[in-house]
């Protein structure tokens, strides 16, 4: 074969093989395009009760009323912070120390739509405030870890060390369990199953002595799940005074792990 030949046969490999790196890197920026800018899914209806300030939330449970009868059981709950589909998470903590939203550390975690107040927005790429849903949290969206994973995949609720958690939904505990943490310390997870929501569970990481077995009923803002480890959960400029976390997020109930340590 020629010297021509050959230059024209490496000229013509080398254009089959831009070809397919450009492919390939087009499907990957078209994804990763997809997911960071996702918009966080919320029923009208919840919208439209947080935007009137409710925070009346129904146990599931029958009262009695005088003259007879019974009426839903309602009880004042903690201020939301997050929603996602029909569910409103309620503030786990009293006093705490900020919301933070960052990306999750796992796939399978839903985008949180934030309630409250944005103070700063770090990820602006990931997340606009364009349907914010008002509430009287403040909240920070993180900067971005991965650039690929919702921007708003995860809370972060600041608080004071061996603070009381409390339930965040109405809801049953699907399950309790341990994990080693970044700094080789024991930590727990809780898994909540939502009350009428089977298909969804929310997830509250960061626990140093839970309170509450799988099986149990909990009452949103009443029953406490536990207390707040010591050992800051996240670190930067989002938490400048090294607070703990309770870690939240959403996740579908099926077939996902439930976080990875932190």
């Amino acid at each position: 074969m020629g010297l021509p030949r050959l230059i024209g046969a490496a000229a013509a490999v080398v254009i089959v093989l831009l070809w397919i790196l450009g492919a390939v890197v087009g499907g990957q920026t078209s994804a990763m395009s997809a997911v960071t800018l996702s918009t966080p899914e919320v029923d009208p209806v919840l919208e439209a009760e947080l935007a009137a300030g409710q925070q009346m939330v129904d146990t599931g449970s029958l009262a009695l009323v005088p003259g007879g009868g019974s009426a839903a059981s309602l009880i004042e709950a903690p201020p939301a912070f997050a929603a996602v589909q029909d569910v409103a998470l309620h503030l786990p903590a009293q006093g705490a120390g900020g919301i933070v939203f960052r990306e999750a550390d796992i796939a399978a975690a839903l985008p949180l739509a934030p309630v409250g107040t944005m103070t700063e927005n770090a990820n602006p790429a990931g997340y606009t405030a364009d349907r914010a849903l008002s509430g009287p949290a403040e909240y920070t969206v993180d900067e971005p870890i991965s650039g690929v994973r919702p921007a708003t995949g995860m809370a972060a609720v600041l608080a004071a060390p061996g603070t009381a958690l409390r339930a965040p939904v109405q809801g049953t505990v699907a399950s309790v369990t341990s994990y080693e943490t970044a700094q080789g310390t024991q930590a727990w997870r809780l898994v909540l199953q939502p009350r009428d929501r089977s298909d969804l569970h929310v997830v509250v990481r960061g626990i140093e002595t839970p309170f509450v077995s799988a099986g149990d009923e909990v009452t949103v803002g009443r029953t406490e799940l536990g207390l707040l480890r010591a050992q800051a959960s996240i670190e930067g400029p989002a938490n400048p005074l090294s607070l703990p976390a309770a870690l939240v997020h959403v996740q579908p109930a099926v077939g996902v792990d439930a976080g990875a340590p932190s």
